[in-house]
């Protein structure tokens, strides 16, 4: 059973803005604590991101696809999650606009945006929730406030669920993640250029092409690598943009007849000209 937590005060608030809570760019953003139990820190969903070179956390699974979609963008320059909306602002703009504000242990509790990101030079604001949780109490006053907030500011709040990200793009993005480990597999950072340029060189202008089978399932042997090792390649190169994929359509490598082993072998030498 997780701790429990200590009741919500304004001088917990200001300890966190103390601390660089909601503050920073890129490495040096610290986002704003969610997981206030051992029970939710086990759970999160994590991310490492490229474009911002540190680690995100999710409480959502949802919230980690929307991450890697936003990582994988080339035109997002800055990712920040669980960003914090200025509690004095929120709290005037609750009464102007005559809606509650939440509130916890009898204080006005942080609004927060699951995201803000930097796309083209400007700033975005997204709200990444499952179904369920837009329909729960105070959800849609605390939408009104934080849609009045950045419309001040001369900015837009998205909403997304699972609704929107359908179930081919949730899974080319995890599926793609697996690529992250090539790292781990080729720690020498030279060693892990060779296995790129060796994978590279063989595929030639094939890409994720007709006759990918045949390099992915005999290419391994052929180039003397470890099992598997082209596919975590093409999926390392993916995620770092050096090769493009229509993330709109399903990516099922093996959803393929079986081959008789020599035949892929004898099909690689002929399509690498070998």
């Amino acid at each position: 059973m997780g701790r429990k937590r200590n009741p919500w005060t304004l001088d917990q608030y200001r300890q966190q803005i103390s601390l660089g809570a909601g503050q920073g760019d890129l490495e040096n953003y610290e986002p704003w604590p969610v997981a206030t139990t051992l029970s939710q820190m086990d759970k999160m969903h994590d991310v490492q991101g490229r474009t911002t070179g540190r680690l995100h956390s999710f409480l959502l699974s949802l919230q980690k696809t929307f991450c890697l979609i936003l990582d994988f963008d080339p035109d997002v320059k800055d990712i920040k999650e669980y960003w914090p909306l200025p509690l004095d602002e929120t709290a005037a703009i609750a009464q102007e606009i005559n809606v509650s504000h939440p509130t916890d242990n009898g204080y006005p509790t942080v609004l927060l945006a699951d995201f803000y990101y930097l796309k083209n030079g400007s700033w975005h604001a997204m709200l990444v929730k499952r179904l369920k949780q837009l329909e729960s109490e105070g959800m849609e006053d605390s939408i009104a406030i934080m849609q009045e907030y950045f419309r001040r500011h001369g900015q837009d709040l998205g909403i997304l669920t699972e609704k929107e990200l359908n179930s081919t793009i949730v899974y080319n993005y995890n599926w793609l993640t697996e690529g992250e480990y090539l790292a781990d597999t080729f720690p020498d950072p030279e060693e892990l250029e060779s296995v790129i340029s060796m994978v590279k060189e063989a595929s030639g202008n094939l890409g994720i092409a007709a006759d990918f089978s045949t390099f992915v399932l005999a290419g391994d042997e052929h180039l003397g690598l470890p099992e598997g090792t082209i596919m975590q390649t093409l999926k390392y190169m993916a995620l770092n943009r050096m090769i493009k994929v229509n993330m709109n359509q399903k990516i099922n490598f093996w959803d393929l007849n079986p081959t008789p082993r020599e035949v892929l072998m004898a099909n690689f030498r002929k399509m690498m000209r070998f």
